[in-house]
Parts: structure tokens; sequence; C-alpha cells
């Protein structure tokens, strides 16, 4: 798997150079989950921030209104990125993530990577830059979610 093709194509590195994103792409490896693989469990401490190559994952989050079982939020695939949130605030895992199929990845672990981006300011400001814009996108569907579910 080609880890700078992979950024070069996806949201997260728009707006920067193909040197920029070279040396981002060093901070990536690539991993493999099989169809019903655990990717994220819910709640466990967070350490590492994914984007998806090739594959589709479910989203799943432990209901009350599904007497605790879990209940799937969201499908994500090709392109998409996850553990976005803990990236942010560290905080442990908001949702569980299982791969739906075979399921091609690139992750970098939090403390690298966040050590890099305050080592390259232009790079972290774009990066962190993109992940603002998909964390309000994100935002901004489970909004629609909520007014939809309570109308």
């Amino acid at each position: 798997m080609d880890i700078f093709k992979v950024l070069r194509e996806n949201f997260v590195t728009q707006g920067m150079l193909d040197e920029e994103v070279k040396l981002l792409s060093e901070k990536f490896r690539a991993t493999h989950y099989k169809e019903g693989d655990v990717i994220i469990e819910e709640g466990n401490p967070s350490s590492e921030l994914y984007v998806i190559d090739k594959g589709r994952v479910s989203v799943q989050i432990y209901s009350t209104r599904a007497k605790g079982e879990k209940e799937i939020i969201a499908y994500l695939k090709d392109g998409d990125v996850m553990g976005e949130f803990s990236f942010i605030d560290g905080a442990p895992r908001s949702a569980s993530v299982i791969a739906e199929e075979d399921t091609r990845l690139i992750c970098a672990d939090y403390l690298e990577l966040h050590r890099f981006l305050d080592e390259h300011e232009h790079i972290g400001y774009i990066f962190l830059k993109n992940i603002a814009r998909i964390l309000t996108a994100k935002l901004r569907s489970m909004n629609l979610g909520i007014r939809d579910a309570t109308l």
C-alpha cells in the first residue's frame, strides 16, 4: 500500500505540498482488518488515528435505547478518518468501530503524530484545520439526525 498516495488523496492533507505530505506519511503505517474485526473499542484508551484506504466499517455505540446493546450510528468508507475525536482531546474512545468487510487502513500513533505536528507548524496548522472541518461535518450530520429523530 502506498501511504503517501492514500494521504495525498485524502481531505486531511488538502492544502499541503507533496513534500509536506511525504513527511507526514512517514508517521503512518499500513494495517489490515478482516470482516468482523474490532478496530476500535468504545471506552478504551486512545492511541491511533486512522484513515480508511479500502473497505467499509460500522461505528457503534452502547445505547440506552437499545437496552445496553450496541447500535450502529454510522458507516465509514474509503477516505474516511476515524479516531479524530480522541486525537483532539485524548479521551477514551467514544464509539466502537467494526470492519464490515476486509478493510485496509493507515494509522498513526497519537503521541508521535502530535510531536511531528508540533515540530512542523505549517503542516500541523493545515492538518488540524482539516481535522476541524471533518469534525464540524460530523457534528452537523449528528445535529440533523437528532432533529429528524425528535420531529
